[in-house]
C-alpha cells in the first residue's frame, strides 16, 4: 500500500476528524487539539493504515535524535489512545502487535478542506488586528475599573450563612427531597422489633415518621435522580425503597425481598433507582444488582465502565504485593443520566474519574487528587460535582469542561459538603466535640516471632473492645507512655496543662500555661525527668525534677516532629553515647535566618543541645531518625540487626541495616504524633476524623516489609495515640459528646 500524503487533508475514520495541519481532532463531536508527539505519531499511522508500523519507525520518527525510554513510549500511546477514546483491550482505532509495531484499523478518508476566504488567507494579520483591538479594550476596562470602583478594592466577597440545625445522631444524612432539604436517619421505633425512618424538612421544621415491622440497618442509600430512598433490613433478607412523589406527600414504598453476595458492599444506587453499584470484595471488582428481577448482572454483561474500573482496581492492588490492600472505591451516580463519578483512593493514590455513560469504554477524565476526596454531592443539573478534601477544601469538578475549580471560602471550616443549592451555594456540616483520652488493650498480638507474622489478627475480647475514659469536664490530647504512667495534656475553657496520672491512676498537674497557650506536640524522654514540646510554635522544655520551665527561641516558622535522641549523624555507626535527654531533635522548615549560624538554612533534621544552647543541622530533607535494635527470631536462635529508620520530607521511610541486609521502605501518612515504633514494628494510625468509617491501626515489619491492618471498633479517632512501652496497653484521641451542625453558605467566589 502506498503511503498517503496528508498534507492539507482532513482525515475522516469512523466517528472521528482530524486536521493533519493544525493537529485538532474531533471525536463524537467533542473537539480537542492534540499534543505535538501525539499529532505525528497518529499522522505517521494514518499514513501507513492498515499497514504494521515498526516500533523502530516510530522512534526514528518522533525522536530522530535520541532513543527513549519504553515508559516513554507508551505513556504517548496511551495519550493517543485517551485521545480517540480507545481500549487498549478492545481496540478500534490503534493496535499493538507486541514486539512489533502498531496497527491503525479503520479505514481512512481524505479529503480537502474547501475554498478559504480571504481572512483565512490573511489568519495572521487578522489575528494580529484582533489581538491589538482587544488588548486596547482590556486597557480600557481595567482604567474604568482602578478609577470607579477604587472604593472597593481589598473587600473580600461577602459569605451569607444560614444555620439550618444541630444533630445530635451521627448517622443522619441530608439530601434534596422535591427540591427542600430534608435530614434522614434510621431509630429504633417504640413498638417490639421495628425501626421507623424520620424526614426532617429542615425548612418547615416539620417531621415525617415512617415505621417498619422489622429492624433496619442505619446505614441507606438515596438516588436524587428517581427521588428514591433505600434501605436494608438488619437481616438482610429484604430491601425497602421509599419513593418521594412531587405532588404527594405520601411516599410510595415497596419491599424487594432479596439479598446481596454475602462478600458484596452497596456503594450506590443509580439515578434510575433500580440499579445498585456493588463492590464485590471477594474478586476485588465492581458490579451491579437487579432490583426489579433480584440479580447480580453477570461479568460478561456489565457496562465497559465498570470493567475499566475493576481493571484500574486490580492495577492499583498488584502495585505492591508485600502490602495488605488498603484501596477504597466510592461512587456517586449523576442525578440525571448514567454518568458517574468514582474515586479511587489509597494511602499513596487518590483519583476522580468521570463517565459520561456507563458504555462508555473510556473515562471522559481522569484527575489525581493530592489532597483526596471527603465527601461529595452532584448539583440539581448534573453538570458539576463539589467535594471536600482532606485539607478542608471546597472543589468543584466541572463535567462538561473536565477541569477543577476551588472555592474562596475566605477561612470557613468546611468538613463535608452535603448538598449543592445553587451556582455559589453550599449545604455544609462540621462535626464537633470534646477529645477524650481511650485507653484500650492492644489489639495486635504481641509475639516479635516473625514466623507468626502471617497470623490472623485478634483482639483481646473477641466479641468486644473494652475501652475506658474518664468523665472529667475538659479536652485531653497528645498522650504519652512511659514506665511511670501517663502524661497528657488538658484544655479546659482557655487554660492548657500538663498532666501526668500514675499507675495507681492518681493525677496531678505538672505544669500550666499561661491563657491562649495551644501545645501542639509532647515527648518524654527515656528517664521521666524532662518534657520537650511546642507550645504556640515555640520550643519549650519542662525539668521534672525542678518543674522549672524553659522556653527555646529558634527562628525557624515551622517546627515539628520534637524528639529526645542520642546525639545522630547520618548513619548509626557515629551515634555516641552521649544521653538522651542531652538532645533535642525536631524537623525544621526553614526560609529565614537560623539562630545557630546566622544563615538561611534548610529544610531537615536539627539537633538542639541543651548543655551547650548549640543548634546544628542532621539531615537535609530528613522529619525524623530512630536507632533501631530489631531482633530476628526466623533464623537458628535470635540475631541482633542494628539498623537506622530515616522519614524523610516526602512521607517515605527507610530502614538501613549495618549488615547487608536489603533497605525496608514504608509509606507514611502526612502526620507528626500518628505513628509509633515498639519492639520489631512501626504502627501507624489511619484517623477518620470527620467520617463513617473506622479508625485503622497499621503495623508494618521493619525487617520485612509487611503490612497488617486492624480496625478500631469506634470512630471519630485523631492522630494521637501512644503504646505503653511494656505491656499491650494502648491509648488514643477520640471526639466524644459529637453533634454536628449544618449550615447554608451562600456568595462563595471561584479562585481559579
Amino acid at each position: 500500500m502506498s503511503i498517503l500524503s496528508l498534507q492539507n487533508k482532513i482525515a475522516g475514520f469512523l466517528n472521528c476528524k482530524l486536521d493533519c495541519n493544525s493537529g485538532h481532532l474531533s471525536v463524537d463531536g467533542d473537539a480537542q487539539k492534540l499534543e505535538p508527539m501525539v499529532h505525528q505519531f497518529l499522522s505517521l499511522l494514518i499514513q501507513h493504515q492498515g499497514e504494521l508500523v515498526s516500533k523502530k519507525i516510530v522512534i526514528k520518527t518522533l525522536w530522530p535524535d535520541k532513543e527513549p525510554s519504553d515508559d516513554t513510549l507508551r505513556a504517548m500511546v496511551k495519550k493517543a489512545r485517551k485521545a480517540l477514546k480507545d481500549n487498549a483491550r478492545k481496540p478500534r482505532y490503534i493496535k499493538t502487535v507486541p514486539t512489533k509495531g502498531y496497527l491503525f484499523i479503520p479505514p481512512v478518508n481524505l479529503v480537502s478542506p474547501g475554498p478559504k476566504f480571504w481572512w483565512q488567507l490573511h489568519a495572521k494579520l487578522v489575528g494580529s488586528i484582533v489581538v491589538l483591538v482587544t488588548s486596547m479594550l482590556l486597557l480600557l476596562l481595567w482604567y474604568t475599573l482602578i478609577y470607579s470602583g477604587a472604593s472597593d478594592i481589598g473587600k473580600a466577597p461577602i459569605i451569607k450563612k444560614t444555620e439550618l440545625s444541630v444533630l445530635k445522631n451521627n448517622d443522619v444524612s441530608t439530601h434534596y427531597i422535591n427540591k427542600v432539604v430534608n435530614n434522614v436517619w434510621v431509630e429504633s421505633a417504640d413498638t417490639h422489633d421495628a425501626s421507623q425512618i424520620i424526614i426532617e424538612n429542615i425548612e418547615q421544621k416539620s417531621q415525617q415518621k415512617i415505621v417498619f415491622p422489622a429492624p433496619l440497618q442505619r446505614k441507606f442509600w438515596y438516588s436524587q435522580g428517581s427521588q428514591r430512598l433505600l434501605v436494608q433490613r438488619i437481616d438482610k433478607q429484604s430491601f425497602y425503597a421509599i419513593t418521594f412523589m412531587a405532588q404527594d406527600n405520601e411516599p410510595v414504598i415497596n419491599e424487594y425481598k432479596t439479598s446481596l453476595p454475602s462478600d458484596s458492599e452497596i456503594l450506590a444506587l443509580d439515578f434510575t433507582g433500580n440499579m445498585l453499584f456493588v463492590a464485590l470484595n471477594a474478586l476485588n471488582q465492581i458490579g451491579m444488582f437487579d432490583l426489579e428481577n433480584s440479580v447480580l448482572i453477570a461479568p460478561a454483561l456489565l457496562p465497559p465502565a465498570l470493567l475499566n474500573i475493576s481493571q484500574q482496581m486490580e492495577q492499583l492492588l498488584e502495585q505492591d504485593e508485600n502490602a495488605i490492600p488498603d484501596l477504597s472505591v466510592q461512587i456517586w451516580p449523576s442525578p440525571v443520566s448514567s454518568a458517574f463519578i468514582v474515586n479511587l483512593s489509597s494511602e499513596a493514590h487518590s483519583s476522580l474519574i468521570y463517565y459520561k455513560s456507563s458504555l462508555d469504554e473510556v473515562a471522559s477524565s481522569e484527575l489525581t487528587l493530592p489532597n483526596g476526596l471527603k465527601s461529595g454531592v452532584w448539583n440539581t443539573r448534573g453538570d458539576r460535582f463539589s467535594f471536600t478534601d482532606n485539607n478542608a477544601g471546597l472543589i468543584a469538578f466541572q463535567a462538561e469542561e473536565g477541569r477543577l475549580t476551588t472555592f474562596n471560602t475566605n477561612g470557613e471550616l468546611i468538613n463535608q459538603v452535603v448538598a449543592d443549592c445553587g451556582p455559589n451555594c453550599f449545604v455544609i456540616s462540621n462535626t464537633q466535640g470534646m477529645p477524650k483520652l481511650n485507653e484500650i488493650t492492644f489489639t495486635f498480638d504481641a509475639l516479635h516471632n516473625e514466623t507468626g507474622f502471617n497470623l490472623n489478627v485478634f483482639a483481646s475480647e473477641q466479641n468486644a473492645q473494652v475501652i475506658r475514659t474518664n468523665l472529667m469536664v475538659r479536652n485531653e490530647s497528645l498522650p504519652q507512655y512511659t514506665q511511670r504512667g501517663l502524661y497528657f495534656v488538658s484544655q479546659h475553657n482557655d487554660s492548657a496543662s500538663i498532666l501526668f496520672r500514675d499507675n495507681k491512676n492518681i493525677e496531678s498537674t505538672l505544669y500550666t500555661f499561661a491563657e491562649q497557650a495551644s501545645v501542639e506536640e509532647l515527648t518524654i524522654d527515656a528517664d521521666d525527668s524532662l518534657i520537650a514540646g511546642i507550645v504556640n510554635e515555640r520550643l519549650f522544655v519542662l525539668d521534672l525534677n525542678t518543674l522549672k520551665m524553659q522556653y527555646i527561641l529558634l527562628k525557624f516558622p515551622k517546627l515539628s516532629h520534637i524528639a529526645f535522641s542520642q546525639a545522630l549523624s547520618s548513619d548509626a555507626n557515629n551515634a555516641n553515647n552521649e544521653s538522651n535527654s542531652t538532645n533535642i531533635v525536631f524537623y525544621a522548615q526553614s526560609n529565614v535566618f537560623g539562630e545557630a549560624t546566622n544563615a538561611r538554612q534548610p529544610n531537615g533534621l536539627y539537633q538542639y543541645n541543651i548543655n551547650t544552647q548549640q543548634i546544628s543541622l542532621l539531615k537535609e530533607n530528613v522529619k525524623a531518625q530512630v536507632l533501631l535494635a530489631l531482633v530476628d527470631e526466623t533464623s537458628q536462635g535470635a540475631t541482633r540487626n542494628q539498623g537506622l529508620f530515616t522519614l524523610y520530607d516526602n512521607d517515605v521511610a527507610s530502614v538501613n541495616f549495618q549488615s547487608n541486609k536489603p533497605a525496608i521502605k514504608v509509606n507514611m501518612l502526612d502526620c507528626i504524633s500518628c505513628w509509633r515504633i515498639k519492639g520489631n514494628y512501626l504502627y501507624q494510625l489511619q484517623p477518620n476524623k470527620n467520617t463513617k468509617a473506622s479508625a485503622q491501626i497499621v503495623q508494618t515489619s521493619l525487617l520485612t516489609g509487611q503490612q497488617r491492618k486492624q480496625s478500631l471498633l469506634f470512630n471519630d479517632v485523631e492522630n494521637h495515640f501512644s503504646l505503653h512501652p511494656s505491656s499491650n496497653q494502648m491509648v488514643l484521641t477520640s471526639r466524644q459528646q459529637l453533634q454536628t451542625q449544618l449550615t447554608k453558605i451562600e456568595g462563595l467566589s471561584q479562585i481559579y
